[in-house]
């Protein structure tokens, strides 16, 4: 059996085991502000609609998919009045009114574009 603790076996052998890498002091001033250091948006944060205009060809299959994908975030979006939205970089942001309005409209774009013959 295997017990994890602070201090090792007095009498055993053990391995001391490292964490995972801190990030650097100004990444957590960063993201505590809810900031990105000046850097573009996260591909996520980008209007999705002009990334769908540029996407290659869809099977009919993929878009079925699609269309159901974006038909289901409608969804949730319309239904939930506090929605937070994960980055790729795994940091959380909750969207103000404004911007859940903003998401809904863009997502009914997408729900058009996949979802019209």
């Amino acid at each position: 059996m295997t017990h994890y603790t602070q201090s090792p076996p007095a009498a055993a052998d053990y391995q001391t085991l490292k964490g995972p890498p801190q990030p650097s002091q100004g990444a957590r001033a960063a993201s505590s502000r809810g900031d990105n250091g000046g850097q573009t948006p996260p591909p996520q944060a980008q209007p999705q609609q002009a990334r769908a205009d540029q996407a290659p060809k869809l099977s009919p299959e993929q878009r079925q998919q699609k269309c159901t994908s974006e038909q289901n975030r409608l969804a949730s979006l319309e239904r939930r009045p506090q929605v937070l939205l994960q980055y790729p970089d795994g940091h959380v942001k909750r969207l103000s009114e404004e911007e859940r309005q903003a998401e809904i409209a863009n997502t009914k774009n997408r729900v058009d574009h996949y979802c019209s013959d």
